[in-house]
């Protein structure tokens, strides 16, 4: 029975690596899922009921942890030893590319373009953050997992504007 003292690695019972097999992940949340689905409770007492939807909602938060790779990699720092890792001050080196990207997204003239290059560097980014964890850097992949989530966070104003542009056509 999944319980919250329990990584979603665990429950899952995969290796915590931050390389996951999203199709054998995705087969056993259904398959935990099937085990505590509402409707096998029907009629039970409404502790089991509840208890039930404490445990769908442990393994949803689970899959969504192992299939989402920002959340996965702040789990594997987690447990190494790196707390609160999305709160940390990016370095030095990460805020100019930041700064750069958002003037390059103000000066961009084709945004579709503009996108495809950074989500480019959010694969790439990904692909680091692998090799990262593969070596055992876990410093770089902290440094890592801060410069995905503002790739992530950047993709998703890119977006936006883009939506913009054509909400004024």
């Amino acid at each position: 029975m999944p319980n919250n003292s329990i990584d979603a690695f665990t429950l899952f019972k995969v290796v915590q690596s931050f390389n996951q097999n999203l199709d054998d992940l995705e087969t056993t949340y259904l398959q935990l899922q099937s085990q505590f689905h509402p409707d096998k409770f029907v009629g039970k007492p409404i502790s089991e009921q509840m208890n039930a939807l404490t445990q769908v909602s442990i393994i949803n938060d689970a899959y969504d942890t192992l299939t989402n790779p920002i959340k996965r990699s702040c789990l594997l720092l987690e447990l190494n030893g790196f707390e609160d890792v999305l709160n940390s001050k990016p370095d030095g080196m990460l805020m100019a590319k930041q700064f750069e990207l958002r003037e390059g997204l103000d000066e961009a003239k084709d945004l579709k373009s503009f996108l495809k290059q950074t989500q480019n560097l959010q694969n790439e980014c990904i692909e680091k953050l692998a090799l990262s964890f593969e070596n055992k850097n876990n410093n770089n992949a902290k440094d890592l997992t801060i410069e995905l989530q503002f790739l992530t966070k950047f993709i998703q104003d890119i977006k936006k504007k883009i939506r913009q542009e054509k909400a004024k056509q």
